[in-house]
């Protein structure tokens, strides 16, 4: 073998033996100078920097819009406040609350406790009340001394109750359009039942003490946008919705211990803070519902209802509804024709349909009589010059109608026929 080819044999024998030799590591500390295995190569971890980073992103963007939305909000605060346009109280009015009591209105009627006079009321001792408390209290006992005994049932007071404040009150409905006739005592038991006007706070409240004065259970309730109010009230362990300023002043029992289901058709509320209720049985429909041969026993069944003056019917079928469509027609059918009947031009009737506890279907009507309770109560000469003002506006009036001879004279006085107008 050639020198030069022995030279890189050897080369490559001596590469190979240092490959394959591995030093062999000891452990100093082991006894015995234990050896230890080969060190394993170190693992190689994964780099999620552009996830990561798009988080922090994120988080920081987030941060920065709330902080701002929060900023916006104390600004706006503060020029209302400074420019005068509403009071702290009023920002903090304007939002929702988890809570009963202590809640503001259309911006300028508050919810208040009525516990300690309805508590004062059961106990019998008064010494507690201020002068203000303890008229209001007197005033609410006459008018239960006259309205329940004691021979009745929970459900009954109930009733007697939604009764006289649906019927015997004025809804001062004037806050919706203009200034209120009344000051801010509509809002509370002590002006309502002295003065007899009353907003839907005014209504829930006086409500709410009635019932806790009889040892019923009552909860008032505010919708979400806290522009109306109306009572939760418990009978037998389940909840029901009243809401007396709606049914003022027929007192038909159109909103009368109703469902959860029935009032959402209506309101908005905080459902996680207010009990559900989800009971029938004290619906008046369902507890006084009558029974009727079918749908086309409705039309006779109405009119019989109207004769005897009742402001609320409702029936059930002996043999179910075979047709919703056809029964719902009926419904409507009915409700147009008897408002427009001869007799009946004062009256207005609507329907609704709900359930029984088994299911069936139940007709409602609901009855409302304009001539009883005239939504304008002004002087006769008063309403004759409003009346003209208008004609001459909208209705091209010279001051004589052809057709029936009525007109207005010179001083503003109406009358019938032409012939009672001197020369």
């Amino acid at each position: 073998m050639e020198p030069k080819m022995q030279t890189e044999t050897a080369a490559a024998e001596k590469e190979a033996a240092a490959v394959k030799e591995e030093p062999v590591l000891k452990n100093p500390y082991a006894a015995g100078g234990g050896v230890l295995p080969p060190s394993a190569p170190a693992p190689v971890k994964s780099k999620n920097t552009g996830w990561k980073a798009l988080a922090v992103i994120m988080c920081v963007m987030i941060l920065f819009s709330t902080t701002l939305s929060l900023l916006s909000l104390a600004l706006q605060a503060a020029n209302l406040f400074i420019g005068g346009g509403i009071d702290p109280e009023g920002i903090l009015g304007m939002i929702d609350v988890s809570r009963e009591n202590d809640v503001k209105i259309a911006e300028e009627y508050t919810i208040r406790s009525t516990e300690n006079i309805s508590d004062a009321y059961l106990s019998g001792n008064t010494d507690g009340l201020t002068d203000r408390e303890k008229e209001t209290l007197d005033m609410a006992k006459k008018i239960l001394d006259q309205i329940v005994t004691e021979d009745m049932t929970d459900f009954e007071k109930e009733i007697a109750v939604y009764t006289w404040l649906t019927t015997k009150l004025r809804s001062d409905r004037s806050i919706l359009t203009v200034i209120p006739e009344t000051d801010e005592n509509t809002d509370n038991p002590y002006g309502v039942l002295k003065y007899g006007d009353a907003v839907c706070v005014g209504y829930a409240t006086t409500f709410r003490l009635f019932m806790n004065m009889l040892g019923i259970n009552c909860m008032v309730v505010h919708d979400s946008y806290l522009n109306h109010t109306w009572d939760l009230v418990q009978l037998d362990g389940e909840w029901y919705h009243t809401d007396c300023y709606y049914d003022s002043p027929s007192g038909n029992f159109h909103h009368f211990n109703m469902t959860d289901a029935a009032r959402a058709e209506d309101e908005e509320w905080n459902r996680d803070f207010f009990p559900e209720a989800t009971g029938t049985k004290y619906n008046y429909a369902v507890y006084f519902c009558e029974t009727v041969q079918d749908i086309y026993a409705v039309p006779q069944w109405v009119k019989k209802g109207i004769e005897a003056g009742k402001t609320m019917l409702s029936c059930r079928f002996e043999n179910g509804v075979e047709d919703e469509q056809a029964a719902m027609y009926m419904a409507n059918c009915v409700c147009d024709a008897a408002s427009y009947a001869d007799g009946n031009e004062e009256l207005y009737l609507e329907n609704s349909w709900t359930e029984n506890d088994d299911g069936e279907l139940i007709l409602c009507i609901y009855i409302e009589n304009y001539g009883e309770d005239a939504p304008v109560d002004l002087p006769d000469q008063t309403m004759e010059k409003i009346d003209k003002a208008v004609a001459e506006v909208f209705m091209d009036w010279d001051g004589f109608d052809e057709d029936d001879g009525s007109g207005w004279d010179e001083d503003g006085a109406f009358f019938e026929d032409a012939t009672e107008v001197s020369d």
